[in-house]
């Protein structure tokens, strides 16, 4: 195992933890010092106005992108601090781990407290590196995931809906598809066109204007809204709405148009997830 990278000063709030991040690669994994596990996933908890950064009973290692979008929907002023092998709260510090697996030179971030940080991470390597770490994804497919990445965050930071970051976080964990990471930086394609494509397949399902789709297809179509070559831009002609039955009970023209209405908003209500 080779640790490289040193830091002299801890990091304490929410903005110098975004701005030191921005230095590594979005798709770059990233965890959190854990004395028990070695390296665990990241949870942030809150104790009073300080945001501590934890070890996550989950296994899966989330990546720096994520991680900034978490972290960008937080006061930046906010306190960030860890806890040490004690319990006592720390300044953060980043650490770069790497290691051979299988023949590959793999690496990753990790966040810990200033102790560890001295002892595990300010030494210098016992032998010298043979090889560089190289990124577990070859680098001309991590440049397109990296400006995936980078447009799916921009779009994200702006106002979006629950379905979206459904959408968005599931495209952050298909890094490997390299064809569709390159659907993702077409000018013409976003989360919230992929949602509203999205939808507009299921409407095929709807019944009483709710459609009950499974979740792996609503994903297959937001794939095959990036794949496409071209998006289809002509309006679909919307079918004329049958008229009411007429009921034994007489109701005034008003009474009818706001039942006609009320159909209307309901057949374009199609909730995802």
């Amino acid at each position: 195992m080779v640790s490289t990278m040193t830091e002299k000063k801890g990091i304490t709030n929410i903005k110098e933890l975004i701005d030191r991040l921005r230095y590594f690669s979005p798709t770059q994994l990233i965890s959190v010092f854990d004395l028990d596990r070695g390296y665990a996933p990241i949870i942030l908890t809150k104790e009073e106005q300080t945001i501590i950064v934890s070890p996550s009973e989950k296994d899966k290692l989330s990546t720096v992108a994520r991680l900034v979008l978490i972290l960008q929907r937080v006061d930046e002023e906010i306190t960030l601090a860890i806890k040490d092998d004690e319990g006592e709260l720390s300044d953060l510090y980043i650490g770069l781990e790497g290691m051979e697996q299988e023949g590959k030179y793999m690496k990753w971030l990790v966040l810990c407290d200033k102790k560890n940080y001295e002892k595990y991470y300010m030494e210098k390597p016992t032998k010298p590196i043979e090889k560089p770490i190289e990124e577990s994804i070859p680098y001309n497919e991590q440049q397109v995931v990296e400006k995936a990445l980078a447009k799916m965050l921009k779009e994200m930071l702006e106002k979006h809906s629950n379905e979206e970051d459904r959408i968005h976080n599931w495209l952050c964990e298909q890094t490997h598809d390299e064809e569709l990471m390159k659907g993702i930086i077409k000018k013409d394609r976003t989360i919230k066109g992929a949602l509203q494509y999205a939808k507009q397949k299921a409407k095929s399902f709807a019944e009483n204007g709710c459609a009950c789709i499974e979740e792996g297809t609503v994903f297959s179509w937001v794939k095959e809204y990036f794949l496409l070559v071209k998006l289809d831009t002509k309006k679909s002609k919307s079918k004329p709405k049958p008229k009411p039955k007429k009921k034994v009970t007489e109701k005034t023209n008003k009474e009818q148009t706001e039942e006609i209405k009320e159909v209307e908003v309901q057949d374009e209500q199609i909730s995802l997830f």
